[in-house]
Protein backbone atom coordinates (compact mmCIF):
# COMPACT_ATOMS: atom_id res chain seq x y z
CA UNK A 1 0.00 0.00 0.00
CA UNK A 2 1.33 3.87 -0.29
CA UNK A 3 1.67 5.59 2.84
CA UNK A 4 1.75 8.63 3.39
CA UNK A 5 4.59 10.61 5.01
CA UNK A 6 4.00 12.00 8.61
CA UNK A 7 2.26 14.66 9.31
CA UNK A 8 2.82 15.76 12.98
CA UNK A 9 5.35 18.37 12.27
CA UNK A 10 2.64 20.75 9.81
CA UNK A 11 -0.10 19.97 12.48
CA UNK A 12 2.34 21.35 14.81
CA UNK A 13 3.26 24.60 12.61
CA UNK A 14 -0.58 25.05 11.73
CA UNK A 15 -1.10 24.96 15.77
CA UNK A 16 1.70 27.30 16.51
CA UNK A 17 0.13 29.77 14.15
CA UNK A 18 -3.13 29.72 15.77
CA UNK A 19 -1.40 30.69 19.06
CA UNK A 20 -0.17 33.59 17.27
CA UNK A 21 -3.58 34.55 15.70
CA UNK A 22 -5.45 34.59 18.86
CA UNK A 23 -2.61 36.71 20.29
CA UNK A 24 -3.74 39.03 17.78
CA UNK A 25 -6.56 41.40 17.83
CA UNK A 26 -8.65 41.57 14.61
CA UNK A 27 -5.84 39.83 12.71
CA UNK A 28 -6.18 40.51 8.71
CA UNK A 29 -3.86 37.96 7.30
CA UNK A 30 -1.83 38.47 3.99
CA UNK A 31 -0.45 36.77 0.90
CA UNK A 32 3.04 37.61 0.63
CA UNK A 33 5.88 35.98 -1.11
CA UNK A 34 7.93 33.61 1.48
CA UNK A 35 11.37 31.35 1.16
CA UNK A 36 10.79 27.97 3.23
CA UNK A 37 14.45 26.61 3.43
CA UNK A 38 14.88 22.71 4.64
CA UNK A 39 17.83 22.56 6.83
CA UNK A 40 17.98 19.11 7.72
CA UNK A 41 16.36 15.54 6.76
CA UNK A 42 15.67 13.85 3.01
CA UNK A 43 15.05 17.69 1.60
CA UNK A 44 18.28 19.34 3.58
CA UNK A 45 19.44 22.26 1.89
CA UNK A 46 16.83 22.82 -0.56
CA UNK A 47 14.22 25.48 -0.49
CA UNK A 48 10.80 27.04 -2.49
CA UNK A 49 9.40 29.92 -2.82
CA UNK A 50 5.58 31.04 -3.00
CA UNK A 51 3.00 33.63 -2.15
CA UNK A 52 1.77 32.18 1.16
CA UNK A 53 -0.96 33.20 3.68
CA UNK A 54 0.91 35.06 6.72
CA UNK A 55 -0.86 35.76 9.77
CA UNK A 56 -1.26 39.86 10.31
CA UNK A 57 0.39 39.12 13.74
CA UNK A 58 3.36 37.65 12.17
CA UNK A 59 6.30 38.70 10.11
CA UNK A 60 7.64 37.08 6.55
CA UNK A 61 10.63 36.77 8.00
CA UNK A 62 9.27 34.56 11.39
CA UNK A 63 6.75 32.24 9.09
CA UNK A 64 9.90 31.34 7.21
CA UNK A 65 11.94 30.07 10.61
CA UNK A 66 8.68 28.76 11.74
CA UNK A 67 8.29 26.42 8.20
CA UNK A 68 11.81 26.10 7.93
CA UNK A 69 12.81 24.49 11.30
CA UNK A 70 14.46 21.24 11.12
CA UNK A 71 12.43 20.08 14.72
CA UNK A 72 11.05 16.25 13.47
CA UNK A 73 12.42 16.74 9.56
CA UNK A 74 12.19 13.56 8.24
CA UNK A 75 15.30 11.20 8.02
CA UNK A 76 16.57 9.50 5.07
CA UNK A 77 16.57 6.19 7.30
CA UNK A 78 12.18 7.15 7.92
CA UNK A 79 11.91 8.00 4.06
CA UNK A 80 13.60 4.55 3.02
CA UNK A 81 11.27 2.49 5.91
CA UNK A 82 8.60 4.15 4.56
CA UNK A 83 9.16 3.46 0.68
CA UNK A 84 9.76 -0.23 2.23
CA UNK A 85 6.27 -0.64 2.78
CA UNK A 86 4.69 1.66 0.06
CA UNK A 87 6.52 -1.05 -2.24
CA UNK A 88 5.96 -4.30 -0.94
CA UNK A 89 6.23 -6.18 -3.99
CA UNK A 90 7.55 -3.65 -6.50
CA UNK A 91 10.93 -2.35 -7.12
CA UNK A 92 11.64 0.88 -5.39
CA UNK A 93 12.31 3.86 -7.07
CA UNK A 94 15.75 4.67 -6.24
CA UNK A 95 15.66 8.58 -6.45
CA UNK A 96 12.40 8.81 -4.25
CA UNK A 97 14.32 9.75 -0.90
CA UNK A 98 16.63 12.03 -2.32
CA UNK A 99 16.16 15.55 -2.52
CA UNK A 100 15.16 15.87 -5.40
CA UNK A 101 12.98 12.89 -5.31
CA UNK A 102 9.21 12.32 -5.09
CA UNK A 103 8.79 12.43 -1.60
CA UNK A 104 10.10 16.02 -1.26
CA UNK A 105 8.24 16.84 -3.95
CA UNK A 106 4.93 15.93 -2.11
CA UNK A 107 6.32 18.07 0.55
CA UNK A 108 6.17 20.53 -1.54
CA UNK A 109 2.58 19.89 -2.68
CA UNK A 110 0.95 19.26 0.72
CA UNK A 111 2.42 23.27 1.79
CA UNK A 112 1.01 24.45 -1.66
CA UNK A 113 -2.45 22.63 -0.54
CA UNK A 114 -2.97 24.19 2.53
CA UNK A 115 -1.05 27.87 2.66
CA UNK A 116 -0.99 28.73 -0.76
CA UNK A 117 -2.82 32.21 -2.36
CA UNK A 118 -3.23 34.54 -5.20
CA UNK A 119 -4.71 37.38 -2.74
CA UNK A 120 -5.16 37.29 0.65
CA UNK A 121 -9.20 36.85 0.43
CA UNK A 122 -7.38 33.04 -0.08
CA UNK A 123 -6.62 33.00 3.46
CA UNK A 124 -7.67 32.72 6.90
CA UNK A 125 -5.66 33.09 10.13
CA UNK A 126 -3.38 29.79 10.01
CA UNK A 127 -3.67 29.32 6.05
CA UNK A 128 -5.61 28.71 3.31
CA UNK A 129 -9.56 28.86 3.76
CA UNK A 130 -10.37 26.29 1.35
CA UNK A 131 -7.57 23.45 0.79
CA UNK A 132 -6.81 23.61 -2.85
CA UNK A 133 -7.26 19.85 -4.82
CA UNK A 134 -3.76 18.03 -5.96
CA UNK A 135 -3.17 18.28 -9.53
CA UNK A 136 -3.67 14.67 -11.00
CA UNK A 137 -0.11 15.36 -12.83
CA UNK A 138 1.24 15.05 -8.99
CA UNK A 139 -0.91 11.83 -8.00
CA UNK A 140 0.69 10.21 -10.75
CA UNK A 141 4.15 11.67 -10.24
CA UNK A 142 3.57 10.91 -6.78
CA UNK A 143 2.87 6.73 -7.25
CA UNK A 144 5.60 6.23 -10.17
CA UNK A 145 8.32 8.31 -8.36
CA UNK A 146 7.72 5.89 -5.12
CA UNK A 147 7.66 2.34 -6.78
CA UNK A 148 8.06 1.12 -10.17
CA UNK A 149 4.40 0.12 -10.43
CA UNK A 150 2.96 -1.53 -13.79
CA UNK A 151 1.92 1.12 -16.28
CA UNK A 152 -2.05 -0.25 -16.29
CA UNK A 153 -1.94 -0.31 -12.85
CA UNK A 154 -1.36 3.48 -12.50
CA UNK A 155 -3.78 3.93 -15.25
CA UNK A 156 -6.44 2.13 -13.07
CA UNK A 157 -5.71 4.07 -10.02
CA UNK A 158 -5.61 7.15 -11.77
CA UNK A 159 -8.91 5.95 -12.90
CA UNK A 160 -10.28 5.48 -9.33
CA UNK A 161 -8.63 9.18 -8.59
CA UNK A 162 -10.30 11.23 -10.79
CA UNK A 163 -13.84 9.06 -10.57
CA UNK A 164 -13.43 9.99 -6.25
CA UNK A 165 -12.60 13.69 -7.17
CA UNK A 166 -9.57 13.41 -5.19
CA UNK A 167 -7.51 15.62 -7.97
CA UNK A 168 -7.66 18.22 -10.09
CA UNK A 169 -6.21 19.09 -13.61
CA UNK A 170 -6.85 22.82 -13.10
CA UNK A 171 -6.74 25.43 -10.21
CA UNK A 172 -4.46 22.75 -8.09
CA UNK A 173 -2.07 22.37 -6.41
CA UNK A 174 1.25 21.03 -7.53
CA UNK A 175 5.04 19.65 -6.60
CA UNK A 176 7.96 21.11 -8.28
CA UNK A 177 9.75 19.36 -10.80
CA UNK A 178 13.50 17.52 -10.00
CA UNK A 179 15.02 21.03 -11.63
CA UNK A 180 12.92 23.58 -9.36
CA UNK A 181 13.56 24.52 -5.74
CA UNK A 182 11.94 22.31 -3.06
CA UNK A 183 11.54 21.88 0.64
CA UNK A 184 10.42 21.41 3.25
CA UNK A 185 7.89 19.42 6.33
CA UNK A 186 7.86 16.25 7.28
CA UNK A 187 4.14 15.96 5.77
CA UNK A 188 2.02 15.40 3.10
CA UNK A 189 -1.97 16.13 2.00
CA UNK A 190 -4.65 14.00 3.41
CA UNK A 191 -5.52 13.41 0.63
CA UNK A 192 -2.66 10.84 -0.34
CA UNK A 193 -3.64 9.25 2.76
CA UNK A 194 -7.47 8.23 1.43
CA UNK A 195 -5.56 7.52 -2.14
CA UNK A 196 -3.71 5.07 0.02
CA UNK A 197 -6.97 3.00 0.39
CA UNK A 198 -7.08 2.34 -2.64
CA UNK A 199 -3.46 1.24 -3.41
CA UNK A 200 -2.83 -2.93 -3.01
Amino acid sequence: PLHPPRTDQIMFFRAVLLLVAAAAVNAAPTCESATITQTAGVCNGLSYTAMMCIPDSMSVADFQTLYSSSDGATTVAECEAMQDLECTGSTKNTAYCTSSGSYCNAQIAALNVAMSCATADDCDVIGRKTYKDVCCATMRNQMTGTCEYDAALVDGMMDIIKGENLCSDTDCASGASALQVSMMLPAVLATFAMVANYIF
